[in-house]
């Protein structure tokens, strides 16, 4: 499914630009306040230069002077206007720092928004591709650190650019050759960062899949959830081998880059430093020759320095943007990833309710990454308020059917349908919300026990406790709920202070609980009882069976003891529906049910 993956912008003006309007558009008031600072923040090192060759030259006319009052006083004068300035340039700055820091958070929080809002709305399928998740992977890991040197980044540029301009002024009325010679001097610098930040970006592009699998190896060597299995089969050893074999090899070659930069810096610094003095050279000729006064000489190296310090701050920050923008392509890459599964422009109704159920007519379908069919011409229809269970072997496809009929996927071949509707015609939202599911890898909320039930009904009231404790009770854990220290307002699970931890069969009966809560005319159910025991199991059958009593329920369950409780029983093996009927004609077959159905209950015989 690489094909899936859109490419990352290539152009570098299409990188700069979109990551320039990143920054703009996420805080605009803050970016306005940016550009009004760093011009003022600019204007201000060309009036102390002239400040100081004003105070130098004061000095100077004083010497030997027979009357030194005259100019002690234009010095102290001068020099007050200097301390003026300077602390003026001292308030710029702070107020520019606080001004970065809330531009800087106001584009994190932005960007996080639409990473968060992409992936919550990416496809299921995208999420299962190994080349998004290491897109994704990328896009997590820059997306908290490049928005703020992108801002700092544009400052820079900013106030380089200010300074530049009138650094360069002030040295061209020496000689134009100056102002040339020191912005020619960063280029080579400026050549060596983006050549470097290239080539960090396609090593970490090679390197993001094993990048992934160092973080997962740190994940089992650190997370609660595999904490027991690590330490009963003596795992921390070879995990830690394995983490530090990786890590040695990343570490390793990135010293190895670093090492190519920094030498390319040393380079370039040596030609900076040639032009430098060489320019300091000319201004001391100048002065010898009378064509510049002593404050002269100071104000113009100073100048020289200033105008080098602009022209590499300009171009270290275009190099820095280049750089910035490069590393958010992966965000930019992941956020414009197109729906594979999309909305229609114009969706048919909802039909409610419903007359013909569901239809699953001639279904074929095969994973985007290739492979064989999973399903093959599939067929069955579950008729309003018919509860209907679906099972098979591992591998059967019966999950797959689930996937399909929440339309994570679509059908390659045939398709699904509410009465006549394909659900390809209906808005994906307004489907979702008409299911009502329960998966065996139910997530475990922690947050607390009323919000773990009433998550799937946002648009209702939060603090609806009757509909709460009507869908827990159903599920049979409002009594546990009930008794934990603070009922239902008592956060779930220990990943923060004062949280309760609940049996796995627990987490399962509020998963079930959260499903009752939705009021949804289609049951969607993937091993709803799994992890129960089989009295508790019997206890939540006999009431999940009831309340899809008017629902249009499909069961899939490895529990033959479930499936033998609905009205009818489909049979799915190699992608195909082989077996259809009540639990005892499909015994009577003596086919593939039959043997499921004796193979389960042999151990009780």
């Amino acid at each position: 499914m690489a094909d899936a993956v859109p490419s990352e912008p290539s152009a570098p003006k299409t990188r700069l630009r979109a990551a320039v309007a990143l920054a703009f558009r996420s805080g605009p008031r803050w970016a306005v306040a940016q550009v009004a600072l760093t011009l003022f923040s600019g204007v201000l090192p060309l009036i102390g230069l002239l400040l100081m060759k004003e105070i130098v030259d004061a000095v100077a006319g004083g010497v030997g002077a027979a009357d030194t009052d005259p100019a002690w006083a234009r010095v102290l004068e001068l020099i007050a206007w200097a301390v003026g300035i300077a602390a003026f340039g001292a308030g710029l700055r702070a107020v520019s720092g606080l001004v970065a820091e809330g531009q800087t958070q106001a584009v994190q929080d932005h960007v996080h928004a639409r990473l968060h809002q992409k992936s919550v709305n990416v496809d299921l399928q995208d999420l299962e591709d190994p080349a998004v998740l290491d897109l994704l992977q990328r896009a997590q890991q820059e997306a908290p650190v490049r928005p703020g040197r992108i801002v700092n980044g544009l400052a820079s540029l900013g106030q380089g650019g200010v300074s530049l301009l009138l650094m360069a002024g002030l040295l061209a009325g020496l000689h134009w050759g100056i102002a040339v010679a020191v912005v020619l001097a960063a280029l080579p610098g400026v050549w060596i960062r983006a050549r470097h930040a290239r080539i960090l970006h396609r090593w970490q592009q090679r390197r993001a899949a094993t990048d992934r699998e160092i973080r997962y190896l740190g994940w089992l060597l650190t997370a609660p959830g595999p904490a027991k299995e690590v330490r009963l089969f003596d795992l921390g050893p070879s995990l830690r081998l394995r983490w530090r074999t990786l890590r040695r090899a990343i570490r390793g070659e990135r010293f190895g880059l670093a090492g190519r930069r920094a030498l390319g810096e040393l380079l370039t610094q040596s030609t900076a430093l040639v032009v430098t003095f060489g320019a300091y050279a000319f201004v001391a000729r100048e002065v010898l020759n009378g064509d510049a006064t002593i404050g002269g000489l100071v104000m113009y190296v100073q100048a020289v320095q200033r105008g080098q310090a602009a022209v590499q701050s300009i171009f270290g920050a275009l190099a820095g943007l280049h750089e910035d923008a490069l590393f958010l392509s992966a965000f930019f890459a992941f956020t414009a990833l197109p729906a594979k599964v999309p909305s229609p422009a114009s969706p048919r109704p909802f039909p409610e309710p419903l007359t013909r159920g569901l239809l699953v007519e001639d279904v074929g379908f095969r994973y985007p990454a290739g492979g064989p069919d999973v399903l093959d011409g599939v067929s069955f229809c579950i008729r309003p308020g018919e509860r209907v269970a679906l099972v098979g072997e591992n591998g059967a496809g019966k999950s797959t059917l689930v996937k399909l009929l929440c339309r994570f996927y679509d059908p390659v071949r045939g398709r699904i349908a509410l009465d006549d509707v394909d659900l390809r015609s209906l808005d994906r939202t307004e489907l979702v919300k008409r299911i009502a599911p329960v998966f065996q890898d139910f997530v475990r909320f922690d947050l607390s026990a009323r919000d773990n039930v009433c998550l799937s009904d946002t648009g209702s009231a939060e603090e609806d406790d009757d509909r709460v404790e009507s869908a827990a009770a159903a599920a049979g854990v409002l009594d546990r709920l009930r008794a934990l220290p603070d009922g239902l307002d008592t956060r779930l699970g220990r990943r923060f202070d004062g949280g309760a931890e609940l049996s796995i069969g627990e987490w399962q009966k509020v998963a079930i609980a959260r499903a009752l809560f939705r009021d949804a005319p289609l049951v969607l159910m993937d091993e709803p009882t799994s992890a129960l025991d089989p009295a508790a199991e019997a206890e939540i059958l006999d009431r999940l069976l009831e309340l899809a009593s008017g629902r249009t329920a499909l069961i899939v369950s490895h529990r033959l003891s479930t499936a033998r409780r609905c009205d009818r029983i489909l049979v799915l093996h190699g992608g195909r529906l082989v077996e259809e009927g009540a639990h005892e004609e499909l015994v009577q077959i003596g086919g593939t049910y039959a043997r499921l159905f004796h193979a389960q209950s042999r151990p009780y015989a």
